[in-house]
């Protein structure tokens, strides 16, 4: 993950392990780009070819693995919802 800081302009570079690079890439993706900022909380949620931010009320604080097991069998909220 390589991230332009908004106050500074810093340039950062993030890696993590685990299967998520390999997912998403068999996901049919090759790299997300974010621009902006949301107005509230929100989450990535790609499904195959479709991919959306959602609202992220369910985990909000939730830190770790905890917040895995919930949005999984939850429909997302999209993030432009009410």
């Amino acid at each position: 993950m390589i991230t332009k800081g908004a106050l500074t302009g810093a340039i950062a570079c993030s890696n993590s392990g685990g299967y998520w690079g390999a997912e998403l890439k068999f996901a049919g993706w090759d790299m997300i780009i974010f621009e902006g900022k949301s107005p509230k909380p929100v989450y990535l949620c790609i499904e195959d070819d479709k991919a959306q931010t959602a609202r992220c009320r369910l985990h909000l604080g939730q830190i770790g693995v905890g917040h895995r097991t919930g949005h999984q069998s939850q429909a997302p909220e999209p993030a432009d919802a009410a």
